[in-house]
């Protein structure tokens, strides 16, 4: 993530805990990352099973640390969609999914 931003010239500062499930709200209290509504180019973050899509390098299910995303699309359903690296380096960046449901996710945009 910190990558993607920095190659617009956007540095984000460190959140700690840094897992991705924490961004959205860790990068928040910590005045690194505010609040926003889901729209293309903003981070999405969070725990859920859907979302998260992966547990280990290889195989499926929820991560203890969540996950973080660029969202790249939203769609008139509500669902949207990501540019991702995964879990365990097994997807590198730009891994897209499509159709995510934005239940239990929280938006965010750097400071």
């Amino acid at each position: 993530m910190w990558q993607f931003f920095a190659a617009k010239g956007i540095y984000i500062a460190n959140i700690v805990n840094g897992n991705g499930g924490f961004w959205g709200t860790n990068g928040v209290t910590q005045g690194v990352l505010r609040r926003t509504a889901l729209a293309p180019g903003v981070i999405a973050s969070g725990f859920t099973d859907q979302f998260t899509g992966y547990g280990t390098s290889t195989t499926s299910g929820s991560s203890p640390y969540g996950h973080v995303a660029v969202v790249t699309a939203v769609h008139p359903d509500g669902t949207f969609d990501v540019q991702e690296a995964g879990y365990g380096g097994a997807f590198p960046w730009g891994n897209v999914r499509k159709n995510l449901s934005p239940q239990n996710v929280i938006f965010t945009l750097p400071n």
